[in-house]
């Protein structure tokens, strides 16, 4: 009888003292909500100070991720110039590629007349490939058109020089798109003056009879409307720029976990900035710091 009165008192006690930590607790937090919120309506900005850990990102992860930014810059701007003209009226587009090719044939002349090669062979890319060739031969003039695509880009992009070497490898695999067998169509008789002009312009600057039909057929290319083959291109290059981000990420995070140099250390970043309480406040009534 003894020990049961002992019992009910000592449960008694822990109850009451349970109660009363309980109470505390509620009415703690309660102030403290209360003082967030007050300070949440006030103007005033609290400065406080986050400490985060973050990891040493290597040389070499650094210097990918710089030149993986450039590119994705690259290809947002070549594709914002690509809609700008998608969205430009016959005429604008005319006038715009006429100031264009003003500048554009001045250095592609100069490339003409160039002795050195500034563009390697292994800079040119693949323009065929064997493997895909079908016996429809679909696939021959599918592989020809990318390669007139890419020409037309480096035109656009005024690289004059790699845009020359491009072609010429292109004529190289495809002896029938080759100037020297280029027929004349209605297009050209129609601005014929214009290819009269261009035509002793290059023969002033020095250029040989098959410099001049090379030179005349670039200009054909640039004028040719490959916008949408064009935008349809950089969308592609951006989606694989974003996967090759991806996978090099992966890898180059990989490595550091592998080494156990000071590359791969954590460090402690301490920085001030303004106190966010709303944030502060989801975080604080999350189910999982209640529990």
């Amino acid at each position: 009888m003894h020990s049961l009165l002992s019992y009910c008192n000592a449960f008694f006690f822990y109850t009451l003292l349970f109660r009363e930590y309980l109470v505390e607790l509620v009415e703690g937090a309660h102030l403290f909500i209360n003082l967030l919120v007050a300070q949440a309506k006030s103007a005033v900005t609290l400065i406080v100070s986050r400490r985060q850990k973050r990891r040493h990102r290597s040389e070499k992860r650094h210097l990918k991720h710089a030149a993986h930014r450039e590119r994705r810059k690259e290809l947002s701007e070549a594709r914002k110039r690509l809609l700008k003209r998608t969205n430009a009226t016959p005429e604008e587009r005319r006038a715009f590629l006429t100031r264009t090719w003003a500048s554009l044939s001045s250095n592609l002349l100069l490339a003409f007349g160039s002795t050195s090669k500034n563009v390697a062979p292994d800079e040119i890319p693949q323009l065929f490939d064997p493997a895909a060739v079908s016996a429809d031969g679909e696939s021959m003039a599918a592989q020809l058109r990318n390669a007139i695509c890419l020409v037309y880009t480096n035109l656009h992009d005024k690289q004059a020089e790699r845009a020359l070497a491009i072609a010429r490898a292109m004529w190289d695999i495809w002896p029938e798109a080759s100037p020297s067998n280029d027929v004349v169509d209605e297009d050209e008789r129609e601005e014929e003056d214009d290819l009269t002009k261009e035509k002793a312009r290059a023969i002033e600057a020095g250029l040989e009879h098959l410099q001049v039909l090379e030179y005349l057929a670039l200009r054909k290319i640039f004028f040719l409307d490959l916008t949408a083959e064009e935008l349809e291109i950089t969308k592609v290059a951006i989606e694989e720029e974003a996967r090759n981000i991806d996978d090099e990420e992966e890898e180059l995070i990989r490595q550091e976990l592998e080494d156990s140099d000071a590359e791969c250390s954590f460090n402690e970043v301490e920085k001030e900035v303004a106190f966010d309480t709303q944030s502060f406040l989801l975080r604080f009534t999350h189910s999982h710091i209640i529990r």
